[in-house]
């Protein structure tokens, strides 16, 4: 008889009382009977004597939480209207690390328009979501199966091979893309602030064992805050048009996008958007003998393709893709190799103009 396994708990830190029951709802709803999601009242003194992280830790490892068996923090990016009065954002971020619970963090009424503001989306490590969608628990959900995902993985993993494996290694195995490995290794330079929390455990009396558990969190966190976020291995829409050379209205054409099918990515966090493996775009038009996806796709489909023209010059043949803009661009008008991107990302870029705009006052230049 095999051993039954205890769903994880999704835990709901929101502030404002009479959102509680619906946010609880919208996310359990989405979740159907993978987890049970849990909602933190505010409602628990403090003793002077102990410090408010302290408590927050040993109530989430209690019985009325799991006993600790969390794979969710969803929260509020701003708590303060707690009854209680000592609960912060920054109090279950700092406990949700220590933990190694992943967190989903949320905001109403995100926006992200205007240079600053996209290039505080860029920036950020941190997966956010707007709270005042009509599909916030349906978001929630599916941050919840990403990671949920890669534990699953990770599960798959013997003992004996992980303690051997470095986290580029076994992150290649949980996308099943060892072929990757040295790429991946290369978005963990410039990366650190994702992979700190490997450091503080290298010393421990069983790093593989303490490291195991907090993986689903460290992983996720890398893998949607900058492997999906900048182009380099994955390729998001945009930037898969840009660098097949196709006119991202007609790759959006349902013909016309099924002739890289092949080349989908449906690893974790893959309902959170659209992406293709840039090696295996590759390998298709290599198949095929074409060298652009522009010749592929006017070959197969309709001669009536259009090339995939950069933002900043109409004539020029795109193949990047602008982090600001989240536009096609060429590399005659645009900067790459900014330090806040990962090293492996050397499709991403900023335009000349937002580069030129920006560039004295967030240290590009």
């Amino acid at each position: 008889m095999s051993k039954s396994i205890r769903k994880p708990a999704v835990v709901l830190f929101e502030d404002i009382i009479q959102d509680q029951d619906k946010r609880q709802l919208d996310i359990q709803s989405a979740l159907g009977k993978a987890a049970t999601v849990l909602v933190y009242k505010g409602e628990e003194e403090t003793p002077q004597d102990m410090p408010v992280e302290v408590l927050l830790e040993k109530l989430l490892n209690s019985h009325s939480f799991n006993d600790g068996h969390i794979g969710l923090i969803v929260s509020d990016r701003e708590l303060g209207r707690y009854k209680s009065g000592v609960i912060s954002d920054s109090v279950v971020l700092a406990v949700a690390e220590k933990m190694g619970i992943p967190v989903c963090l949320y905001e109403r009424g995100i926006k992200r328009s205007g240079t600053m503001g996209k290039l505080k989306q860029w920036k950020i490590k941190e997966i956010v979501v707007d709270g005042d969608s009509k599909n916030f628990g349906e978001e929630c959900g599916q941050v919840f199966h990403g990671f949920n995902n890669i534990a699953r993985k990770l599960e798959e993993i013997p003992g004996k091979d992980f303690k051997k494996m470095t986290p580029p290694e076994i992150l290649a195995r949980v996308l099943d893309r060892e072929e990757e490995i040295d790429r991946i290794a290369l978005y963990g330079t410039g990366e650190q602030s994702v992979l700190l929390e490997i450091l503080a455990y290298i010393d421990s009396k069983n790093p593989a064992l303490e490291l195991k558990n907090r993986y689903p969190r460290i992983l996720g966190n890398w893998l949607y805050t900058s492997l999906l976020r900048y182009p380099g291995i994955l390729l998001n829409e945009i930037a898969a048009a840009s660098y097949l050379n196709i006119h991202e209205d007609d790759f959006r054409i349902p013909k016309i996008n099924a002739l890289f099918k092949e080349a989908s990515y449906k690893g974790p966090f893959s309902d959170r958007g659209t992406w293709w493996w840039r090696r295996e775009l590759d390998r298709i038009l290599e198949n095929n003998k074409c060298e652009s996806g522009f010749d592929y796709a006017r070959k197969k489909s309709n001669k009536q393709v259009r090339y995939c023209q950069c933002m900043e010059g109409k004539d020029h043949p795109a193949g990047f893709y602008c982090m600001i803009n989240e536009q096609p661009v060429c590399r005659e008008h645009s900067h790459g190799g900014v330090s806040w991107f990962p090293r492996g990302a050397d499709l991403a870029m900023i335009s000349d103009r937002e580069y030129k705009k920006i560039g004295p006052f967030v240290g590009l230049y």
